[in-house]
């Protein structure tokens, strides 16, 4: 026989399970999203960029960026590509080894709120970053803002030495030209509903 506490718990724990659920609100990564890789060789700075980019974001309340349940995002080395053209697309495709590890990851593992909320705000985003085959913990100081068709935008950026992923730092014309190991990831992502 059924206690009355078990048979009201039988009866709302479904109820707030599909409440809390329904709650959650799940966007994709939109078309319009880049992530760019930026450093400096002993000539000039450079950059290379993928807008192939895939991803979801669910969030616990829409109009919250910071109720974020889950952040993955996904591109694929060798997607990555240069404005300077072919050579650098070869350079860089060599030392992110996209042969064997063809996908850069992040996983939001955790974010920190800001001190003052208001529509437009900088927070942390922690989580597991993948690069040839190699993930570390990382920790992104990023700026979310709401988009008009009620999607959310973060913009963000960190720090990251190529030898700690197991890159080698290229070179050409026979060390002539070198880069350096110390690079940026900036995000720059749209997601939509």
């Amino acid at each position: 026989m059924l206690t009355r506490s078990r048979f009201l718990l039988a009866i709302l724990l479904p109820v707030f399970v599909v409440s809390t659920a329904a709650a959650q609100t799940t966007m994709s990564v939109a078309p319009e999203s880049v992530l760019t890789i930026t450093g400096r060789s002993n000539e000039s700075d450079w950059d290379v960029s993928s807008t192939v980019i895939e991803g979801e974001l669910t969030l616990g309340d829409v109009t919250d960026a910071l109720s974020v349940n889950a952040l993955t995002i996904s591109v694929p080395a060798a997607e990555i590509e240069a404005p300077r053209g072919l050579i650098m697309d070869r350079i860089m495709q060599g030392s992110l080894k996209s042969d064997e590890y063809p996908t850069i990851t992040f996983e939001l593992t955790s974010v920190e709120l800001p001190a003052v909320p208001n529509d437009s705000l900088n927070l942390v985003a922690h989580g597991k970053f993948t690069l040839t085959g190699t993930t570390k913990d990382v920790s992104i100081d990023m700026f979310a803002k709401t988009t008009e068709d009620g999607g959310w935008h973060y913009k963000g950026s960190f720090p990251l030495t190529m030898t700690d992923y197991g890159m080698e730092t290229p070179t050409v014309m026979f060390g002539q030209l070198r880069v350096h190991r110390d690079v940026v990831i900036l995000f720059d992502l749209l997601f939509s509903k």
